[in-house]
């Protein structure tokens, strides 16, 4: 863990650094001497984007200074030496001043003033020029730039544009081979990526292109010098925070090698190294945040708390907006979210119209948490309830009244509607307890034997079972209701052992279904169902069978019967049904051939039916019709 002693102690050590280099090198390097040619292809040629070898070069990337910025370029070219120093500070959040100064022999001071406007920012350069070698000569010369900084953009469209013109109005030879020399830069800028044109008129043209890319802390820039010949140069730099260290080299036109070494320290760094390390802290908890968000979320929907879990994502995009995990949940907690909405609403409306009331709340209530907006969830949900608290108070006044078989009645109408509801099976036992007491269990107990045969007569056997079996909780010795039972299951037994001997197996089932509903126990019918299900099974198997046989030998139509006669028992059947589609396909085919256009159609169109997504149909289906239409538009000729 680094400590704010760490930090005091290097920013401390780069001011002696700076101290002892601005006191030292204009002393030792005012006597030294560089050729002009090697100076001039020094200014910006290779790494223009950071123009390390330039006396400010594009001005309009200054407004990019922090606080008090000082850098330093050394260049070594045939036992010579040349440096430049710049001074760059902030006079506000997008305006920024520079100083420099280049010393030899000759020498070079200027001043760069650049302001940002939204996304453009502007400069100027003034240099002073002072040429003491051989001829003494001075004068000025001025650059201009311009950079975009493009935001939004996609992957692989640039983020910045520059273009400058630099040297305009030297007439010192200074800067170049030359009088009146003047280039243009442009820049263009990827997120890792940096490429540079410059191309300068003066005695001769010439012209240069770099690139730079970027690999977080180390920068590789290489480029290529067109003259007479063409030259190459390049360099590394090393990126230590705010600061940075670089060497570069070229080759001259007389292919001596030049080597530059460059270094860029922030001389008041301590609130920028503070605010980094805070941006940094930052980061981590924002990252502990959206890992915690993510993990509470997917906790969330798992459990199936589907609306928690897409307001803590939609918290993790608004941290991090390219979050994919946030993102690809959200989508899928939203279509599982409209599939239960969906289900929910299907499953309550359907248990509300067969009046199974506790289901139809229960899915109400599940809505209603979903939709909370939605307000006819809460009015049925209040709409049900009423009802059955009605039924509820309803039973107590006739219990109270001793009118215990309306009280059970009403009672055992609500249970049928929710069977949980309350306390009621235990209110009803009460009301029998006290029937026992007088005359009126025994009304009762006909009253329902005489509801159940009505039920039966009616072909009702389920409302017949429900009051048999009221009578059995209430009497279990009650002789009429045990006979009836037994003679139902015998009747019911019966019809399915016809069904069966006749090979019906669907009905035989149907029937012993029926036996199980009033005597669940029966292990004969259970028996029987077994056997009836593995017939039915050996049944398709064999149809299935003999269609595929005569569908191998050409023999559509047989394949088509059979494979009808085994989906009239199991619809569902996946083999059979992709088939008959080939078969009938097939036979339209054939159809097609003699000429049997309308057969053919209709061969296809019971295919489509049973497969719309096959292509291949809908492309007969408008080869035929076309022709038919085709041969009738002839007839009427």
């Amino acid at each position: 863990m680094k400590t704010c002693f760490y930090y005091y102690t290097i920013d401390n050590m780069k001011k002696l650094l700076c101290t002892i280099l601005l006191a030292v090198l204009p002393s030792c390097f005012l006597a030294l001497d560089v050729p002009d040619s090697s100076k001039a292809a020094a200014l910006g040629e290779t790494a223009y984007l950071k123009n390390e070898f330039s006396l400010f070069a594009n001005p309009a990337l200054n407004y990019r200074l922090k606080d008090l910025r000082l850098k330093f370029n050394l260049l070594s070219c045939d036992s010579n030496f040349y440096s430049t120093a710049n001074l760059g500070f902030n006079l506000g959040d997008n305006t920024g001043l520079a100083f420099g100064g280049a010393f030899t022999k000759n020498a070079a001071y200027g001043i760069s003033l650049s302001k940002k406007i939204d996304f453009l920012a502007f400069g100027v350069n003034a240099r002073y020029l002072a040429k003491k070698y051989l001829d003494t000569v001075s004068g000025s010369a001025f650059d201009i730039g311009i950079a975009a900084e493009l935001k939004d953009m996609p992957s692989f469209a640039p983020d910045k544009i520059l273009f400058s013109v630099n040297n305009l109005g030297d007439t010192t030879d200074l800067l170049g081979d030359g009088p009146s020399v003047a280039s243009t830069k442009f820049g263009v800028n990827f997120s890792k990526l940096g490429i540079g044109l410059d191309a300068a008129f003066g005695t001769e043209f010439k012209a240069s292109v770099s690139w730079d890319y970027n690999m977080e802390i180390i920068n590789i820039r290489a480029g290529a010098i067109f003259d007479k010949n063409v030259r190459f140069c390049g360099g590394l730099g090393l990126l230590m925070g705010e600061d940075e260290l670089c060497y570069s080299f070229s080759i001259q036109p007389n292919g001596t090698l030049m080597h530059q070494l460059s270094l860029s320290v922030e001389l008041t760094p301590s609130k920028t190294t503070i605010d980094n390390k805070n941006k940094e802290l930052f980061e981590v908890d924002l990252k502990g945040n959206i890992k915690d968000y993510n993990t509470q979320a997917m906790e969330y929907f798992q459990a199936g708390h589907l609306s928690e879990a897409i307001a803590l994502w939609k918290k993790v995009l608004q941290l991090d907006k390219a979050n994919d995990f946030a993102q690809k949940y959200i989508q899928e907690a939203k279509e599982v979210l409209q599939l239960k909405i969906e289900t929910a609403k299907k499953t309550g409306e359907e248990a509300d119209k067969t009046e199974k009331w506790d289901k139809a709340i229960a899915s109400y209530e599940t809505l209603q948490n979903i939709l909370p907006e939605e307000k006819q969830f809460s009015e049925k949900i209040i709409s049900i309830k009423s009802r059955l608290i009605e039924a509820y108070n309803g039973g107590k006044i006739y219990f109270d009244d001793k009118q215990y078989i309306k009280a059970i009645e009403k009672w055992q109408w609500l249970l049928e509607r929710h069977p949980s509801y309350s306390d009621t099976e235990e209110l009803i036992k009460n009301a029998q307890t006290e029937l026992k007491k007088g005359s009126q269990e025994k009304d009762l107990l006909n009253k329902y034997f005489k509801e159940a045969v009505e039920a039966n007569t009616k072909g009702n056997l389920a409302l017949a079972v429900d009051k048999l079996n009221k009578i059995l909780v209430m009497d279990s010795t009650y002789e009429p209701a045990i006979t009836f039972l037994a003679s139902l299951v015998k009747e019911n037994f019966d019809a399915g052992l016809k069904y069966y001997g006749q090979n019906q197996y669907e009905k035989a089932m149907a029937e012993w279904k029926k036996v199980l509903n009033l005597d669940p126990a029966n292990e004969k019918a259970k028996f029987y169902i077994n056997e009836a299900e593995q017939q039915i099974k050996d049944k398709i198997t064999k149809y299935f069978r003999e269609g595929i046989e005569s569908y191998n030998a050409g023999e559509y139509l047989k394949a088509i019967d059979s494979w009808k006669q085994g989906l009239s028992t199991d619809p569902s059947h996946k083999e059979m049904n992709e088939y008959i589609v080939k078969a009938m396909i097939s036979q339209g085919i054939l159809l097609y051939r003699q000429d049997k256009l309308r057969e053919a159609v209709s061969y296809w169109e019971n295919a489509n039916k049973i497969n719309p997504n096959e292509e291949k149909i809908a492309l007969y289906l408008k080869r035929a019709k076309n022709k038919i239409k085709m041969l009738e538009e002839l007839e009427k000729k």
